[in-house]
């Protein structure tokens, strides 16, 4: 999904992949809000390329204000913290309540 979404706008991917998804968990038996929690986090992760989202394309089409080297180093990490962060959250929220 991050992938997907790094290449193609993330809120259309996001609501594909809601649409998807929702009765797959469903018929599995998982928690369908769970699953509408962690794909809207995800499409909402798209930073690393131009045409994911429109502060992204802002970002990288003025060189002036962010160099594309300096917005990937704080970019990934920042995609990595929140992503174990969303994981944490996850097993903490949906599995002990």
């Amino acid at each position: 999904m991050v992938l997907l979404t790094n290449v193609t706008n993330n809120m259309v991917v996001g609501a594909l992949m809601v649409g998807v998804s929702v009765p797959i968990a469903i018929s599995l038996g998982i928690d369908d809000i769970q699953i509408v929690f962690l794909i809207t986090f995800v499409s909402d992760l798209a930073l690393i390329l131009p045409a994911s989202s429109a502060p992204a394309l802002l970002m990288f089409s003025n060189v002036e204000w962010v160099r594309p080297k300096t917005a990937y180093a704080f970019v990934i990490p920042t995609i990595l913290v929140l992503m174990l962060v969303a994981f944490i959250w996850n097993i903490v929220v949906f599995l002990f309540i």
